[in-house]
């Protein structure tokens, strides 16, 4: 009885020693942009959404999640027909820029939902740059061709980057 109570003790106390080593965890934020429709006809860049940080970021991925879209629209069985040209999402300040194409892949067969991710991205906006995220239409072609996005919700995952320091000027002149 004792033998068995002494191994449940220590067998319980192995996991307190194994989380002596901390792993070190990088919060970030996310900026959320839901559009119920995007009506980029002849508008383009369509202005989604707009962030000015009051402290440097860096953004680290964009995922975006459609309801319906592109498409253009569906089959008689009703399965989406994809779209054939390609929309992409823009962030940038004026100074940086950066852009995810939209996935035309549809989630599964039986649904106009597609989504969307970056994968992992480094891109450094300055605090106090407004930030807009767009939406840029492909370029007009012919025959044209006419897409439907409808509910697309953007997520854009970002960091916020520690000042630098400045040394003091007691610092500076010892």
């Amino acid at each position: 009885m004792k033998l068995s109570l002494i191994a449940i003790l220590v067998i319980a106390a192995l996991p307190c020693f194994a989380q002596s080593t901390a792993v070190k965890q990088v919060p970030f934020s996310v900026w959320s942009v839901h559009s119920p429709d995007i009506p980029v006809v002849e508008r383009s860049p369509y202005p989604l959404g707009v962030l000015t940080p009051g402290q440097t970021i860096v953004v680290s991925r964009v995922e975006a999640l459609s309801n319906k879209g592109p498409s253009l629209g569906t089959w008689p069985s009703g399965e989406p027909i994809p779209c054939t040209i390609q929309y992409v999402l823009q962030l940038t300040n004026g100074a940086v820029t950066h852009t995810v194409p939209l996935s035309n892949a549809f989630l599964h067969n039986k649904t106009s939902q597609t989504y969307t991710d970056s994968g992992p991205i480094r891109v450094e906006f300055q605090a106090g740059t407004r930030i807009v995220l767009s939406m840029i239409a492909p370029k007009p072609q012919f025959p044209p061709v006419s897409c439907i996005i409808m509910g697309l919700d953007i997520t854009v995952q970002y960091q916020l980057v520690a000042p630098k320091k400045t040394p003091s000027s007691e610092e500076a002149n010892p």
